[in-house]
């Protein structure tokens, strides 16, 4: 069965870090979440840094953590900032 990631799956994890092994293997580190739920939707967004040198195109891709199962999430790459590549990853479902 699919996991669907839900923001409590994030909150906790805020300062951790996150593997994607395909199409390479890159290590990113969860900065930011931000939560827009509404009664009637849960909304969240997170910000994901990794190093400059190494960027995935936009795009699904599966990512691993040490407690949560793994699950696909789609990225945006925002460009670097401070020498890291941010990427964006939005959620939004009815509840």
């Amino acid at each position: 069965m699919e996991h669907f990631p839900q923001k409590s799956d994030y909150v906790q994890h805020l300062q951790s870090t996150f593997l994607i092994e395909e199409p390479i293997h890159l290590e990113l580190q969860l900065d930011e979440f931000s939560d827009s739920s509404s009664p009637s939707a849960e909304q969240f967004s997170l910000l994901f840094t990794g190093p400059e040198s190494q960027c995935l195109p936009q795009g699904t891709y599966t990512v691993h953590h040490a407690v949560l199962p793994a699950h696909q999430i789609f990225l945006v790459p925002l460009g670097p900032k401070n020498r890291l590549m941010r990427y964006h990853c939005v959620f939004s479902r009815l509840i």
